[in-house]
């Protein structure tokens, strides 16, 4: 079994469309050894737009834009990048990968050529369920903290290949084969199918899951509270980590009644308690201590007399 590798650079992202500027990619086998590695450039056909690098507003590409220029365009290096993502016997990997499959797919548009099958798993999504952390890590952070050389970061061959020695670090640190660890996060990979992207993962954080559902709940009028009009909750994270069933009940109930739910402290008047340890918990407490009567903190038991219900939330 080999294994993968890849990055993507774009000249520009125009109207969320990807203009690629460059492919790159290392091959490894079994043992996470380098095989090949190369970084196939692409005349993208269209501006440069990459903010300003030296006001640390962009990225500053690892050529000259002289250099992409002379280069081919993507429909005349679309048969190789398709052999590469197809091979057989293989598992593919990038970083962040919603990008790159989004990029790829906006030029397979552009240039009118026929969509194929992708599934990569993505070492983003594997970093952030092996470490329990709710936000997207880059390759730049990581690089610190597996102690990785940053010499050409935004070279796509070469963030390929830092993509491969951070899977590297997470498989010694689990004490696993590659294979071993996919056993373990399967959920990691997407899919660009029929030209459609789709995740086997959530990709959100729980916090903002939950408000998501939130935001898809409204009033009932058979059970409206006219007292809750002005009222927005919000919740330590107890719920939305150990129990989201339950957290969607008591913000399905919350919405339902006529009052709002946020997942930012200072934007609430009335926080749930659910465990006065957590870190939401505390937080709130010390902004309470600067802002005095700027929320009132409620447990669940109180909250369950003011949506004047009787079952136990």
């Amino acid at each position: 079994m080999n294994y993968l590798f890849f990055d993507i650079e774009c000249a520009n992202c125009f109207m969320g469309k990807g203009k690629i500027c460059s492919f790159g990619y290392v091959l490894c086998d079994e043992h996470l050894s380098v095989l090949e590695q190369k970084d196939i450039l692409v005349n993208p056909r269209s501006k440069f737009h990459l903010g300003k690098p030296e006001e640390n507003q962009g990225i500053e590409l690892a050529y000259p834009k002289a250099k992409f220029l002379k280069e081919p365009s993507f429909d005349k290096i679309y048969p190789k990048i398709k052999e590469l993502l197809e091979r057989k016997d293989q598992i593919v990997f990038g970083h962040a990968l919603t990008n790159d499959l989004n990029f790829l797919q906006a030029e397979f548009e552009r240039y009118k050529l026929p969509t194929f099958y992708i599934k990569a798993y993505d070492t983003q999504i594997i970093y952030r369920q092996l470490k329990n952390v709710k936000n997207d890590v880059g390759l730049e952070r990581l690089c610190d903290e597996y102690e990785i050389e940053k010499e050409a970061l935004h070279r796509s061959d070469y963030d390929a290949l830092i993509t491969m020695q951070v899977l590297k670090h997470m498989c010694k640190e689990k004490g696993c084969s590659v294979e071993e660890l996919l056993k373990d996060i399967p959920n990691s990979y997407l899919e660009l199918k029929d030209g459609v992207i789709i995740k086997k993962f959530n990709p959100t954080s729980p916090a903002k899951t939950l408000l998501h559902y939130a935001k898809k709940i409204h009033m009932d009028k058979t059970i409206k509270d006219e007292m809750l009009y002005d009222v927005v909750f919000a919740m330590d994270e107890t719920l939305e980590e150990s129990d989201m069933k339950r957290a969607k009940k008591i913000v399905n109930l919350i919405r339902r009644k006529g009052a709002d739910y946020t997942i930012r402290i200072k934007k609430c008047n009335m926080f749930i308690e659910v465990n006065s340890d957590s870190k939401k918990a505390q937080k709130a407490r010390d902004i309470l201590k600067e802002n005095e009567g700027l929320f009132k903190i409620i447990n669940l038991e109180e909250l369950q007399s003011m949506l004047n219900i009787e079952e136990e939330l």
